[in-house]
């Protein structure tokens, strides 16, 4: 009996030491998730535009969601909808980093999300991290999520982002995500959502972490499961277009970072062909 009461003591300890450490770096204007690009198989990882050099990324945020889409047997405890309407709501769009094992039985939600001009991306079949994988195992399981998500999309259309879960890294995982071409994404505003529950907090140490160019990690919630994400999305949106920011797509802040400067008609033209309506635009801008 002893056991699980040093368990759940140990677990909140480093929840509390979690949230001192990020709440502490967002204070001083630091982005620890970034710090990862000294190690040298990060060092093509994108974590974020930088505002002065890339000028037109200004006003713009990528939004990212990890471990879509549900991963419980129930799917009537997905909140996919309730995501979407969200999104919808504040005419926000979002790269939704993929699980394949947890796409069955809402492919219909998944659907819907890229019939809004949401973005999917990979992000292996399930929420574990693969670092430990041989190279050979891994790459069967990266062709797996590719595969199950690209069938989602139709028409011939690639995914083009992955992101290694839990943010483990190696060189043979990042050959097989180069030869696969895709490109390995990480972010800059990012404050373990998945384990604070206080939405409010996180909320607000996320926002901390933005500026223009940045890209937010958060996770997909589920009833029962990470639920409180879904009120730290409603949040971040709320703080976001405060702070006169639109949340965009991974390929839509790609392209708007290729733009030359103040290049204001390109960037509306680049974001359309990026999947965001005319309606969305104009609610974004009033």
């Amino acid at each position: 009996q002893l056991l699980p009461i040093h368990l759940c003591r140990c677990l909140r300890s480093c929840t509390r030491a979690m949230w001192a450490v990020w709440d502490a770096t967002s204070r001083m204007g630091l982005r620890p998730t970034t710090w990862l690009g000294a190690v040298p198989v990060f060092w093509d990882t994108l974590f974020n535009y930088s505002s002065s050099k890339h000028t037109a990324v200004r006003g713009h945020v990528a939004l990212t969601i990890d471990d879509g889409l549900c991963r419980q047997q129930d799917k009537s405890r997905a909140l996919v909808k309730e995501v979407r309407a969200l999104l919808r709501e504040h005419g926000a769009l979002a790269s939704f980093m993929l699980c394949s094992d947890y796409l069955e039985g809402v492919e219909e939600e998944a659907r819907g999300l890229l019939e809004d001009g949401h973005e999917f991306g990979n992000h292996c079949p399930r929420d574990r991290e693969y670092a430990s994988l041989p190279a050979g195992e891994f790459e069967e399981q990266l062709l797996l999520t590719n595969t199950a998500v690209e069938k989602l999309l139709g028409e011939g259309r690639k995914v083009r982002w992955f992101r290694a879960p839990q943010a483990k890294y190696t060189t043979s995982m990042k050959k097989a995500v180069d030869d696969l071409g895709l490109r390995h994404v990480l972010g800059d505003a990012y404050c373990d959502d998945w384990a604070v529950e206080d939405a409010e907090w996180v909320a607000n140490t996320m926002l901390r972490q933005t500026d223009h160019g940045s890209i937010l990690i958060m996770h997909m919630p589920e009833k029962g499961f990470r639920e409180h994400t879904l009120e730290v999305l409603r949040l971040i949106l709320k703080g976001l277009e405060q702070r006169g920011l639109r949340a965009v797509t991974l390929s839509t802040l790609e392209s708007l970072a290729e733009q030359a400067p103040n290049s204001q008609l390109s960037n509306i033209s680049r974001s359309l062909s990026a999947g965001l309506s005319s309606s969305q635009l104009t609610a974004g801008s009033t």
